[in-house]
């Protein structure tokens, strides 16, 4: 069976070419930018009370992944990261993926969350990014970790994604 590599999709870019996303995207804010939202204005399970990191590092509280439909991508799998960060400095940070399929093939990708390859949703306060080539019929494992714009390191999280 051929496997179609996993791919990091912009998905600013892909809306922005066609002329406008459609209306279920275009609920969604995506932030190149924005700002950071605390952990007592979002509910993220009162992450500052639970932190358990050295004071420089974020930490991840949990992570989900699901297969959505975008524009002009077809199938998807989105993730979401809920994390903590005392520095308030992972926006243009980095975050390392590891995607491993139910034939336990595993594929390492590496994403800045610089508004494009991934970005902080101005709603929710999640780090979100969007990963392509993924057969919907399938279980898969997402391992995530973030790096900050200073080089500290968080917590590693797993999820898994129905197929």
């Amino acid at each position: 069976m051929n496997r179609v590599p996993f791919q990091a999709y912009l998905v600013l870019s892909s809306c922005f070419c066609v002329g406008a996303c459609i209306s279920s995207l275009s609920e969604r804010t995506f932030g190149s930018g924005g700002t950071r939202l605390l952990p007592d204005e979002v509910d993220t399970g009162d992450a500052s009370e639970t932190y358990a990191g050295d004071g420089e590092s974020p930490q991840i509280n949990s992570v989900r992944a699901a297969f959505e439909d975008y524009p002009n991508i077809g199938t998807v799998i989105e993730v979401g990261i809920v994390y903590y960060d005392p520095q308030d400095d992972v926006e243009d940070g980095v975050v390392t993926v590891v995607l491993t399929n139910e034939d336990e093939i595993e594929e390492e990708i590496e994403l800045d969350i610089d508004g494009s390859n991934a970005w902080i949703d101005s709603d929710d306060g999640e780090v979100v990014f969007a990963v392509s080539g993924a057969d919907d019929d399938m279980v898969y494992a997402v391992q995530v970790t973030l790096a900050d714009s200073s080089g500290n390191s968080s917590n590693t999280e797993t999820t898994t994604t129905d197929g």
